[in-house]
């Protein structure tokens, strides 16, 4: 097997993985409410927003012991 048809391979891999979920994703209900992914949505979103914070809050810092203060 060559590099190519390795490569290969693998793309045809995450492409049935991608078809897959794509169709898991059309037959959902839209009609109905779905908090769960909600709730995981907007979780994910604040744990980005809680690393952002700290790693502004550690770049404050760092600057302030420079700075002397």
């Amino acid at each position: 097997m060559t590099a190519y048809d390795s490569t290969l391979s693998a793309l045809r891999g995450h492409l049935c993985e991608l078809e897959a979920a794509l169709a898991l994703w059309a037959s959902r209900d839209d009609t109905k409410a779905q908090s769960e992914v909600r709730q995981g949505a907007i979780r994910a979103s604040d744990d980005a927003t809680a690393v952002r914070a700290a790693e502004l809050l550690a770049r404050v810092r760092q600057l302030r012991q420079k700075e002397g203060r």
